[in-house]
């Protein structure tokens, strides 16, 4: 294959996924772009996911198997970066799947385009219930302030760390940060904005797997909250360097305070207590919400109900989500 002077370092952190981990691994192997290492590593996860890793280790040459005590998620592609030898680098989450074809999607432009940053689309599976939508393959060659824009406004593919394509000089600077959730939307961003050219392809090569029940009723702690001041600090830090940005990032943190942390109070045995301080601190960049060009109807109909009163939020919220997950068992 032409294209296949190209390095590319995969980094897959590893923790408590021995039910999934030689299933990620297995698709990763089975792409059509063969240059590439696979550096696998092991948080100190307490399962026998290190043990799976090293036995896949031992059959191609290409895979690295590190471990490390655990330090995170943020941590962990922190560790795996340091010892990639690729002039790219790509992150795969551990209980996540790729398409055969992805690797070889993302490396084509930076071949004939030369660009930093190379972006696929993504399709999501619930306990691995498929939703894809899209089969074709379009690429748009953009800017990064642009490149930027579409993430935050998840059109064609998000700003999460997987689902791209990076030159790793681009790491030089920055890295992701330990010990805090939600860590790519304080990483990403940045590293969009220091590129000239990305490449964006709608084609859906990387399978997001969500489970339902981790979504719906983790229980939210103070580091969970912080979320809402990590992100206003990324969003003031983006917009210093690009205030054309600021509606779509009211945009995502409207989206994203609701979907990681208000719908998952509603089922917080101390709902009451945290429902308040997270509208103390989201209540300045909700209110501009409402006038968002961006923001979808039904967030701002969400947003309108808990600025009006929040246990009417929590009974709204509650009786939708059960219409929802009944017409989905009955169909």
């Amino acid at each position: 294959m032409k294209n296949e002077k190209i390095l590319v370092s995969i980094i897959v952190p590893i923790y408590g996924v021995e039910k999934y981990i030689a299933s990620c691994i297995d698709s990763i192997l089975n792409q059509t772009y063969e240059n590439f290492e696979l550096i696998l590593v092991d948080d100190g996860s307490p399962d026998k996911s290190g043990v799976i890793c090293e036995k896949y280790a031992i059959s191609d040459k290409r895979i690295k198997v590190l471990h490390k005590e655990n330090g995170g998620l943020s941590d962990a592609r922190n560790y795996g970066l340091n010892y990639a030898n690729g002039e790219y680098v790509t992150f795969i989450d551990s209980d996540d799947l790729v398409e055969k074809n992805f690797l070889e999607t993302l490396v084509n432009p930076v071949v004939d385009n030369g660009v930093e940053i190379s972006c696929v689309n993504s399709y999501t599976a619930y306990e691995r219930t498929l939703k894809k939508n899209n089969n074709e393959s379009k690429m748009d060659l953009i800017s990064g302030s642009e490149a930027l824009k579409r993430g935050l406004l998840r059109r064609g593919f998000g700003i999460s760390a997987w689902g791209k394509l990076y030159k790793k000089d681009l790491f030089k600077d920055i890295e992701f940060p330990k010990g805090k959730l939600y860590e790519d939307i304080q990483t990403i961003p940045f590293l969009f904005l220091k590129c000239n050219k990305i490449a964006c392809n709608n084609a859906e090569l990387y399978l997001w797997y969500q489970r339902e029940d981790s979504i719906m009723h983790t229980k939210v702690d103070e580091k969970h909250l912080c979320f809402f001041d990590d992100l206003r600090l990324t969003m003031d830090r983006i917009l210093m360097i690009n205030a054309e940005l600021k509606d779509a990032f009211i945009c995502r943190y409207c989206d994203d305070t609701f979907s990681t942390i208000v719908d998952r109070l509603v089922y917080d045995n101390e709902y009451s207590k945290k429902i308040k301080i997270a509208k103390i601190k989201g209540l300045g960049i909700w209110k501009q919400g409402l006038k968002n060009p961006y923001l979808s109807k039904k967030r701002k109909l969400q947003l309108k109900v808990l600025l009006f009163n929040v246990h009417v939020y929590k009974v709204s919220y509650k009786m939708m989500t059960n219409r929802l997950f009944n017409k989905r068992r009955l169909s």
